[in-house]
C-alpha cells in the first residue's frame, strides 16, 4: 500500500521520498558495518 501511495505523488516529491529512504538505508548499513566483528 505504501508503494502504491508513493506512486501517486508528483515526480518531484517521489524522488525526495526515494532519497530519504535511501539515506536511511545507507545509515542503517553503516551502523551494521560498525557492529560486525
Amino acid at each position: 500500500r505504501l508503494i502504491d501511495d508513493v506512486l501517486l505523488l508528483s515526480p518531484r516529491v517521489r524522488s525526495r521520498v526515494v532519497a530519504l529512504v535511501s539515506s536511511i538505508v545507507d545509515e542503517e548499513m553503516e551502523e551494521h558495518k560498525d557492529v560486525s566483528p
